[in-house]
């Protein structure tokens, strides 16, 4: 079967079940629970992705969904996106990120900085300062060029440093996996702050061109933005109206 038929076939809601069972019994990825598994699938396939891809591209650190740096990077440069590494040192990783939709920005992370942030206590940044300076840059960039990739998710790193929690990944995973990896993570419900107009509408245009070129509908876009803002009624119809009729 082709990728293209794969993403276009949708898989019964039964068999995800039976999936995310088998995928937190067999204690390989990191879900301990079935309906942890489930919820990143069900989002997988509402993203046009076979269900069991989002095994691959998320770890759960403290019940909470984290989406692998390397992932991110994967979505961006699917999208259209290039990022062109400057410098790669354990004292700063400078990375340029550019997207036809989002335009260029170079994003430079210090163990300076980082330490005044109050990040590198932890030991991974004590005996992996490049890979983590690298995670922090790939997040920043792809997030302010072109959000839509990671749907309003964190890196592992971030969630761990936001939380102060460790990785309950598997210990099977590899260090490389565990290290350069960034897990994303959305925001309560409740605290999602309002999608500001002005931004809305600095990217209605951006949001167009997805619709146009097939690679999102408006449906797909109001549920990112929604998972980490909330859209007003009026905004959500105004993209909705921008969908192109077939």
């Amino acid at each position: 079967m082709s990728n293209t038929a794969m993403t276009n076939y949708v898989i019964p809601y039964q068999d995800i079940q039976k999936m995310a069972q088998t995928i937190a019994t067999s204690n390989l990825f990191g879900f301990k629970k079935p309906d942890e598994a489930m919820a990143l699938m069900l989002i997988a396939q509402a993203e046009g992705s076979h269900p069991a891809k989002a095994i691959q591209e998320f770890h759960i650190i403290q019940g909470k969904p984290a989406l692998k740096a390397d992932a991110m990077l994967s979505r961006f440069q699917a999208s259209g996106g290039v990022v062109k590494w400057v410098k790669m040192e354990n004292s700063e990783v400078i990375g340029e990120f550019s997207h036809p939709a989002g335009g260029n920005l170079r994003i430079s992370w210090t163990i300076k900085r980082a330490q005044e942030a109050e990040l590198t206590g932890k030991d991974n940044w004590k005996k992996y300062p490049r890979q983590m300076l690298r995670a922090r840059v790939i997040s920043e960039g792809v997030r302010s060029v072109y959000p839509a990739c990671n749907q309003g998710f964190y890196t592992p790193e971030e969630v761990q440093d936001f939380n102060n929690i460790k990785d309950v990944s598997p210990r099977n995973t590899s260090k490389s996996e565990i290290i350069e990896t960034e897990e994303i993570q959305t925001e309560p419900m409740d605290n999602r702050p309002d999608y500001s107009n002005i931004s809305f509408q600095e990217n209605l245009n951006k949001w167009l061109d997805l619709m146009v070129s097939g690679q999102k509908t408006a449906d797909e876009i109001i549920f990112q933005i929604e998972t980490k803002y909330k859209l007003s009624d009026d905004q959500k119809q105004e993209i909705k109206d921008k969908q192109p009729k077939e």
